[in-house]
Formats: C-alpha cells, sequence, structure tokens
C-alpha cells in the first residue's frame, strides 16, 4: 500500500490498491461504531472513487484524460436518462466526478460495474453524493444519511470483490484482523 501511494499507479499495484480501498472501507466501520457519521461516509466515498478509478484504468484512463465527443454523447445521453433530463441539459465537465467515472464504465460497457450499477443504484446516486459534496467536512453542514453511505459502501465492496479477484489477493482468517487493526497515519481523520 506504501509502494502505492508513492507510485500513486492504479495500473501497476493492485495489491496496493486493493489494501488501501480495504483500509477505508475498515476505517469507515470503526467511525461508525463511533457514530462519526460524516467520517464514515468521506471513508467509503473515498474507497468507492479509487476503485472506479481503477477500474478506469483498465481502459488505460483516468478521470482527466480528456473524451472523445463520442464518448461525452454516450454519457449525456446515459446521464440524461438516469437523472431524466434532456441532453442538451446534461455537462460532461473536463475531470469527472464520481457519477461522471461511473456513467463512463457503463458507457465503456464494463461488466463489474454493470452488474454493481444496476438501474436502482444509478438512479439514486446522484443523490448520494450530492449529500456528499454538501457534508460538513466538504462544502456545506449537513450529514450524509446512513441509508445513502450504506448504499455506496455496499457498491464499493462489490467492487473490492472483484478487485481482490483480479489481484489474486488471498484472504485468510487473520487478514480482516489486519486491516482492523491498521492505521497508517495518513488515514488519521
Amino acid at each position: 500500500m506504501k509502494r502505492f501511494l508513492e507510485e500513486k499507479d492504479l495500473s501497476k499495484n493492485k495489491f496496493g490498491v486493493f489494501a488501501l480501498a480495504k483500509t477505508l472501507l475498515k476505517k469507515s466501520e470503526r467511525h461508525e461504531e463511533q457514530g462519526e457519521t460524516v467520517l464514515t461516509a468521506l471513508c467509503v466515498y473515498r474507497a468507492l472513487e479509487l476503485l472506479l478509478q481503477e477500474r478506469l484504468s483498465l481502459y488505460n484512463l483516468t478521470p482527466e484524460t480528456p473524451l472523445t465527443e463520442e464518448q461525452k454523447d454516450a454519457m449525456r445521453r446515459e446521464i440524461a436518462k438516469v437523472v431524466q433530463k434532456p441532453e442538451d441539459q446534461v455537462q460532461i465537465h473536463d475531470k469527472l466526478g464520481l457519477f461522471e467515472l461511473t456513467v463512463l464504465l457503463i458507457v465503456r460497457n464494463d461488466e463489474c460495474v454493470r452488474r454493481v450499477f444496476d438501474q436502482n443504484r444509478l438512479k439514486t446516486l446522484p443523490l448520494a453524493l450530492q449529500s456528499r459534496n454538501s457534508s460538513l467536512l466538504i462544502h456545506g453542514f449537513d450529514f450524509p444519511s446512513e441509508n445513502q453511505t450504506r448504499h455506496i459502501k455496499k457498491c464499493a465492496e462489490e467492487l473490492l470483490k472483484d478487485l481482490r479477484v483480479r489481484a489474486q489477493v488471498e484472504l485468510g482468517s487473520n487478514t480482516d484482523r489486519y486491516f482492523e487493526k491498521l492505521d497508517p497515519s495518513f488515514l488519521k481523520l
């Protein structure tokens, strides 16, 4: 995990990505047990973002990669369906957010993301992300709801399972305890 954080290369160190995402999800559980709703949500959302970025790296893309007009049009169509707006009212920004990352992977026909984000999950994702953006530690004074956080966590856990298989990570009975005890200083919130 330390090597991954130094190199910041999602395509080379799958185990590092797995370890960091797993640590964030374990840390979210500790925050949840202590009733720290905002910190729980921040760890869960970051784990999801990391896992989506890792999936994007499978296509040699990053959130900053310039998109073709065809990709933007496909994303606009998909987003318009989800948020029930006309396509001409949907903007695709240069740097993609979590929702846009998810949609890009869907239009790229990423089987894992399509399976994890069915139509119901995809429709609730923008609301959950809006809640995160207006949370106390991001831009506002709100608190993400437990349901929204649970929704994001479930999606992240499903993506993590896929990464575990692809990275060939063997989890023994002691592995979960390792991630529970892991408290690297860079994750202290």
